[in-house]
């Protein structure tokens, strides 16, 4: 009976997880003939985009540059955001060729491709154990549609995934789920996490 506490306790505390997201405001910047303010999404990284500001001439635009590809952002060409920037794109705003300083501001996200989409909050209505395995009734506090996944860990500090059978209720409820796992190992905590489907 102990075993099954552990069980229990941990399934309903530790089923939610935190995306990794810095909020920015990036400058980009430029002089007669040369770009001052530039920036770079680093390695492993995606920018979101979710508007920004043009303080220039109207024929001064705002560019993404990789190697030989430019993707111009406005103020003429109509852009919506937010926008997904991968990892490697440059921002530059074009040069000045009038003895002044032309700059923009974007307000942004720095974000990890896996976050993306974000956690679904979820908890566990119920836990059944019958020999050899384990059931569980989660419910996810949104409808949309989402990938719920099982993890197991022997310390709490170490997760990999645990094998499950996941199935949605056939009911009205579409965002309840039905899992199975197995029981058999030695296995203390398990967890579920639950993310929105691109």
């Amino acid at each position: 009976m102990k075993r099954i506490g552990l069980l229990v306790t941990f399934l309903t505390g530790l089923n939610c997880a935190t995306a990794e997201i810095t909020p920015m405001i990036i400058k980009v910047s430029s002089t007669t003939n040369a770009f001052v303010d530039i920036y770079t999404v680093p390695a492993g990284k995606v920018l979101l985009i979710e508007n920004y500001t043009i303080y220039a001439f109207a024929d001064k635009i705002v560019r993404l540059y990789k190697d030989s590809d430019v993707v111009p952002l406005s103020p003429q060409w109509t852009t919506q955001t937010p926008l997904k920037i991968p990892e490697g794109w440059t921002i530059k705003i074009d040069k000045v060729t009038q003895g002044t300083t032309y700059y923009a501001y974007l307000f942004c996200l720095l974000v990890d491709p896996t976050d993306l989409f974000a956690y679904v909050p979820n908890n566990i209505k119920s836990f059944t154990i019958s020999g050899s395995s384990a059931g569980m009734l989660v419910n996810l506090a949104s409808s949309r549609q989402s990938r719920l996944a099982v993890e197991q860990s022997d310390d709490l500090k170490e997760w990999r995934t645990a094998s499950a059978e996941i199935s949605r209720q056939d009911s009205q409820a579409k965002n309840q789920y039905l899992v199975a796992i197995d029981s058999t190992n030695n296995v203390q905590f398990f967890r579920t996490v639950a993310r929105a489907r691109k």
